[in-house]
């Protein structure tokens, strides 16, 4: 067979960086990377645990691989590998399990003979620093993730993170620098920041001055940052994304719940009021930002008041999005052995809901800007020779055009197609 690699990410923004870190290493040492689902010499699973319903989709995804590639090096890894390695290696086929540190020198483990009778089991590093990573790129996106933190510490209790992860720490400044200027070098218009904890990176105290070094570098267009905990935005940090340019006006600052009962349960470091007022801060200085969030339903004790509360909550919030996940218990987590547990009716009833305002969101938001023009960076084509990309606050917007792919043009936004607005190149 080939000398090539096959590889699957599953769950977050770091997830997927850290895969690209992966197969950059897979291509400095002669390999080619496939499509999923082709004939590979070597499949890579990168995984994710954050919710059962992950957990199931990591166990489908590894037996579709043993299943109809029995011939490949099958290679399970990251965070579901970190945590549930004995249950992995009952899968007959799989010949690695590698948890968060060991996954990036997972090249050092392959065997030369192929198949292994049993699969070697490495899963001790979650609170490793960074020096096994190579620069992660990939040719197929136009937007390029950067890691600049890792782990956390805040301990939420229904949060298996800190378990599969470690405690919070950053990677050193020059290095994320250093790999900015190469993504940019490589091509990318748009960065995006990644992290499990990102507003924590240097203790919560970095973050800014880290901004305003990222943004002098020659030839970024845009900066995009992931998900920042309400109590990491601090006054400066506001007010240098509203004042420049390259960083992109959309922010998800996750919420969990809208009732200060289920927040004090949860360990959340904030109040309703407090995240309110984050919100009217953020508003107050930026232009109709793309707002998202998440939000758990059907937390242990989550009455119908609770319940209430929250949805009334996010009713008056200006969010443009919401992600939204019903409780999943964890094994080793503070919600686990909480006895107040909800029947999965009334979670999925409640999830059902909150869908529907989801929906709501979305619309409303993308209803504001139907007749004005855009800036849009484009990242794909589809087959009906539409191209689709996404505003800097995290519109998606289609438009029929030419090699349009890793350019930002100016778009009018002419009207709602469900999920995107459809739109008309300015010439």
């Amino acid at each position: 067979m080939r000398k090539n690699v096959a590889l699957y990410t599953l769950g977050c923004k770091l997830n997927r960086y850290e895969t690209d870190t992966i197969k950059t290493g897979f291509e400095k040492r002669g390999y080619k990377i496939v499509q999923f689902g082709e004939k590979a010499k070597v499949y890579v699973i990168n995984t994710c645990t954050v919710t059962k319903r992950a957990d199931d989709k990591c166990r489908r995804i590894i037996h579709y691989v043993t299943r109809n590639f029995p011939e490949s090096v099958i290679a399970v890894v990251g965070c579901y590998a970190q945590l549930n390695y004995k249950k992995i290696e009952q899968i007959k086929g799989v010949d690695l399990i590698l948890g968060n540190y060991e996954k990036f020198n997972l090249f050092d483990y392959l065997n030369e003979n192929g198949k292994r009778k049993k699969p070697l089991v490495l899963c001790s590093g979650k609170n490793s620093s960074y020096k096994n990573e190579e620069i992660g790129y990939s040719t197929s996106r136009t937007r390029a993730y950067l890691k600049i933190q890792d782990g956390c510490s805040f301990n939420c209790t229904y949060c298996i993170v800190p378990l599969v992860r470690g405690k919070s720490r950053s990677r050193d400044e020059n290095s994320i620098l250093h790999q900015a200027q190469k993504l940019i070098d490589y091509g990318y218009k748009e960065i995006v920041l990644t992290g499990i904890n990102l507003g924590d990176y240097k203790n919560g105290r970095g973050l800014t001055d880290l901004l305003k070094k990222i943004i002098k570098i020659n030839g970024l267009k845009r900066l995009r940052l992931s998900s920042i905990e309400p109590n990491r935005f601090s006054d400066e940090l506001i007010e240098l994304i509203a004042e420049n340019n390259i960083i992109c006006k959309h922010l998800h600052i996750p919420l969990q719940s809208g009732d200060n009962t289920i927040l004090k349960r949860m360990g959340r470091k904030y109040s309703v009021s407090e995240y309110a007022e984050i919100i009217k801060k953020i508003t107050g200085k930026i232009p109709n930002p793309g707002l998202g969030t998440d939000v758990i339903t059907g937390f242990p004790g989550e009455n119908e008041n609770n319940f209430k509360n929250t949805f009334d909550f996010i009713s008056k919030m200006p969010f443009s999005y919401l992600h939204i996940f019903g409780f999943s218990v964890r094994k080793g987590t503070t919600a686990e052995k909480m006895h107040d547990k909800l029947p999965a009716t009334i979670i999925k009833k409640r999830s059902k809901i909150l869908l529907e305002l989801d929906k709501k969101k979305r619309k409303d938001f993308m209803k504001k800007f139907i007749g004005t023009t855009r800036k849009v960076l484009f990242e794909s084509e589809d087959n009906s020779c539409f191209y689709s990309g996404f505003t800097d606050n995290y519109i998606r917007v289609k438009c029929r055009g030419k090699n349009l792919k890793n350019e930002i043009k100016d778009v009018y936004l002419k009207e709602i197609n469900d999920k995107y607005i459809i739109g008309e190149l300015v010439e």
